[in-house]
């Protein structure tokens, strides 16, 4: 990451570091190897890769018929497919579904894929690609019931319900069984679990 003027330059540099790594540092990259492994044992993460794709091509697709892409306009978010409470217990019940991918802007959109990505990616490799999208779909259907019920009087969209439900199965998991992940990567889907969990309170209120 260095330019150095000489060799000799590059010998005074390495004769200041430590000798040895701290233990700690020597945990961290034993988990990263450990994870590694594990991901290359159970292979690419297809089925959250395809859903990303198709969170983002509707996302681009609503875009492109005036739906908003900085902020979501909310009747055209209702014609493509929101959920609204009085319409959707009226019999459009498809509406729990077609909602869960849409978004209002490119930071929802963006936030909501990076922490499907941050706890999809293990939740399908821990729980097989069936198990994985069993849990997200039944997760944001619930959303959805959620949604019409906190808010009737508002358009409900996003993919947040169906990631709730990533995270909240992937935490029972890890209840149940604390060495399934290794500490360094179990901490750091807890803080992106934090970061997602206020930044939904947060746009939901």
């Amino acid at each position: 990451l260095l330019r150095l003027a000489a060799p000799e330059a590059a010998r005074a540099l390495a004769a200041c570091l430590p000798g040895r790594r701290s233990a700690a540092t020597s945990q961290v990259q034993q988990d990263i190897d450990a994870y590694a492994a594990f991901n290359a044992r159970r292979g690419r993460a297809y089925a959250t890769l395809a859903v990303i794709a198709a969170n983002l091509a509707v996302f681009v697709a609503a875009g492109l018929a005036g739906a908003g892409w900085a902020s979501g306009d909310a009747l055209r978010l209702f014609a493509l497919g929101g959920n609204f409470g009085a319409v959707t217990a009226s019999g459009e019940w498809y509406r729990l579904f077609s909602a869960m991918f849409l978004h209002s802007g490119f930071l929802h959109v963006g936030l909501n894929m990076a922490a499907l990505w941050e706890a999809g990616s293990i939740s399908e490799r821990l729980f097989g690609r069936r198990r994985y999208l069993a849990i997200y779909l039944a997760a944001g259907l619930a959303g959805g019931i959620a949604s019409i019920n906190w808010h009737p009087d508002k358009v409900g969209i996003g993919a947040s319900g169906a990631v709730f439900g990533i995270y909240g199965a992937l935490a029972m998991a890890l209840v149940a069984n604390r060495h399934l992940l290794p500490p360094t990567i179990a901490v750091r889907l807890r803080n992106g679990a934090l970061l997602f969990i206020a930044y939904s309170l947060v746009n939901g209120f």
